[in-house]
C-alpha cells in the first residue's frame, strides 16, 4: 500500500472514529433523558395499568359465564379445564362458600376473608384484587403488580409486572411522599406511587451504545498506531505510544466512569466482583487483563529483539545482575498474577464450581476468559525471561547459580512480606508453576526447536490446567470459609 493510500486510510479511520464517538454521546444523552423522564414513565405505566385492570375484569367475567348453573350436572372442572388466562401475572380462584373449588395456579392463595377488591401488599408482593360473584360462586382475581422480597438472588427478584415498563430498582409506595410520582388506573385516582432511583435506571440500548463506543475507540487506537508508525518509521514506537494512550484513556475512563452506557451494563456492576478502584467490576478486570497482556507482549518484543542483544557485549558483572533481576521479576510477576486470580475468586459472587456445570453462567465464562488471558501473559513473561537469559550466552552452570540466587532473594521477600496484601495468598502452586515454565521453556528453546508447536506446548497447557484447577479449588474453599466466618 502506497504512502498516499495509507494516509487516506488512517485519516478515514480517524474520521469514522470521531463520528461514531459523537453519535454515541448524542444517543446516550437522548436515551438518558428518556429513561429519566419520570412523568412519561408513570403516565405510560398508568395507561398499561388501566388496560390490565380492564383485561382482568373481562377475564373474570368470561369465567363467570362458564360456571355451571345451580342444578347443572356438569362439574366445575369440565367447564374450565381448557381455560387459560390471557393476562400475565393474574391468578384466579373460585370459592363456593368457604371452600376453594378451582384455581388457575398456586403461586399465591388468598384467604376467603381477604378478598375485598383493591390494591394492597400481601405475602411478598403488591397485588390488586378483583371480585366477581355469580349465584353462590365467588370469583377472585389477584393481579401481581410487583414482587417484594426481603432478600434477592438470581431466582428471587423484586420485578414489576412486565407490561408496566418500570425498573426493578424503583421504589413502590402506598402513600405520596416527596419526589414520588402517582400511577393511576382506569378510575383516574392514584393507585400507588413510585420513587425512582436516580443512580440506576438501565436501558435496553446500553449494550448497543457501549458497542459503538468500543468500535470508535478501537478505530481511534488503530489510527494512532498508523499515524505514529508513518511519522517515526518505527513499529516499536508506534506500539509504545498506543500503549501509553490506552493506559491514559483507561485511567480516565475508570476515574470518570465514562462511558455511562458501558458502566451501566451488568458486566461492569460491582455487585458481581470488586476489589479496588481500578478493578471495580468484572468488566474492569477483563479490560485490565487485556491491557496487561498487551503491555507484556510489547515488553516481550523489546527484551527479545533489542535489550537482550546488548548483554553479550556488556561487562560480565552487569550481565550477572541483569539475569538475576530478570529471573526475580519473573517470580514477582507470578505473585501479581496469583493476586489477581485470588481476588477474582475470593472477592466475587461468581460461581467457579466446575463440579456443578449448572451453577455456571455467563459471568463464570468471562471469569475463565480472564484467567486464560492472565495465564497467557504469565507464560510470555516466563518465556521472555528465558529468551533474555539466552541472549546473555552464559554457560548452563552459571545460569543455574544465578537462578538459585534469584530464588533465594525471592523466598526472603516472601518471608518478609508474607502478611502484605500482594503476598498473603501466594502459594506453592504458583511458585512451582513458575519454575516449571522457565525450565521447560529453556529446555524447548535449547533442544526442541524442530518439534511441532502443538506438541511443544502441550505440556505447558497441561501444567496451566492443573494450576488453574488447583487455584480455583483452593480459593473457592477460602471464599466459603470467609463467608461462614461473616455469618457467625
Amino acid at each position: 500500500m502506497g504512502p498516499s493510500r495509507m494516509k487516506k486510510l488512517r485519516n478515514l479511520l480517524l474520521l469514522i472514529s470521531l463520528l461514531l464517538f459523537a453519535f454515541s454521546i448524542i444517543s446516550e444523552k437522548v436515551i438518558y433523558q428518556r429513561l429519566h423522564d419520570y412523568r412519561r414513565i408513570t403516565a405510560s405505566a398508568g395507561e398499561q395499568m388501566a388496560c390490565l385492570q380492564k383485561e382482568s375484569e373481562k377475564c373474570l367475567e368470561q369465567i363467570a359465564t362458564k360456571l355451571p348453573q345451580k342444578n347443572s350436572q356438569i362439574g366445575l372442572g369440565e367447564n374450565l379445564i381448557s381455560f387459560k388466562s390471557s393476562v400475565p401475572w393474574l391468578s384466579i380462584f373460585i370459592y363456593k362458600g368457604d371452600s376453594l373449588l378451582w384455581w388457575s395456579d398456586n403461586t399465591i392463595i388468598p384467604a376467603n376473608s381477604n378478598v375485598q377488591p383493591g390494591f394492597r401488599y400481601y405475602k411478598n408482593g403488591w397485588y390488586e384484587f378483583f371480585l366477581t360473584q355469580k349465584e353462590t360462586y365467588k370469583i377472585i382475581g389477584v393481579l401481581k403488580i410487583r414482587n417484594q422480597y426481603a432478600f434477592q438472588n438470581r431466582f428471587l427478584s423484586n420485578d414489576y409486572h412486565p407490561d408496566l415498563g418500570i425498573c426493578a430498582s424503583t421504589e413502590l409506595l402506598r402513600d405520596k411522599t416527596e419526589n414520588s410520582f402517582e400511577v393511576q388506573g382506569k378510575s383516574k385516582f392514584p393507585l400507588f406511587y413510585l420513587r425512582f432511583n436516580e443512580v440506576e435506571q438501565p436501558g435496553d440500548s446500553n449494550g448497543i451504545i457501549a458497542l459503538l463506543y468500543f468500535i470508535s475507540y478501537l478505530l481511534f487506537l488503530i489510527a494512532v498506531y498508523y499515524i505514529i508508525a508513518s511519522k517515526f518509521g518505527s513499529e516499536l514506537k508506534a506500539g509504545l505510544v498506543t500503549l501509553f494512550t490506552v493506559i491514559v484513556t483507561r485511567f480516565l475512563s475508570v476515574y470518570f466512569s465514562f462511558p455511562g452506557s458501558l458502566y451501566g451494563l451488568p458486566l461492569f456492576s460491582p455487585s458481581y466482583y470488586a476489589s479496588s478502584f481500578l478493578l471495580n467490576s468484572l468488566g474492569d478486570l477483563l479490560i485490565s487483563a487485556l491491557l496487561i497482556a498487551y503491555l507484556v507482549s510489547v515488553i516481550y518484543k523489546i527484551f527479545g529483539t533489542r535489550f537482550g542483544s546488548y548483554l553479550s557485549s556488556s561487562h560480565q558483572r552487569f550481565t550477572f545482575i541483569s539475569v538475576v533481576i530478570a529471573i526475580l521479576l519473573t517470580f514477582l510477576y507470578s505473585v501479581f498474577i496469583n493476586f489477581l486470580l485470588a481476588g477474582l475468586i475470593i472477592n466475587s459472587r461468581i460461581s467457579f464450581n466446575i463440579n456443578n456445570v449448572f451453577e455456571l453462567d455467563v459471568y463464570s465464562l468471562v471469569g475463565v476468559v480472564i484467567i486464560g488471558i492472565l495465564l497467557f501473559s504469565f507464560y510470555l513473561v516466563c518465556d521472555g525471561g528465558v529468551r533474555f537469559i539466552q541472549r546473555a550466552r552464559l554457560g548452563i552452570k552459571k545460569v543455574l547459580v544465578l537462578f538459585l540466587v534469584a530464588q533465594i532473594i525471592f523466598l526472603i521477600l516472601i518471608f518478609v512480606l508474607r502478611d502484605r496484601f500482594l503476598f498473603n495468598e501466594y502459594g506453592v502452586g504458583a511458585f512451582l508453576l513458575t519454575n516449571f515454565l522457565m525450565f521447560y521453556s529453556g529446555y524447548i528453546r535449547r533442544n526442541m526447536r524442530n518439534i511441532y508447536a502443538f506438541t511443544r506446548y502441550l505440556l505447558i497447557i497441561f501444567g496451566f490446567s492443573i494450576y488453574a484447577a488447583q487455584t480455583i479449588s483452593e480459593f473457592n474453599k477460602l471464599r466459603e470459609k470467609r463467608i461462614e466466618k461473616c455469618w457467625r
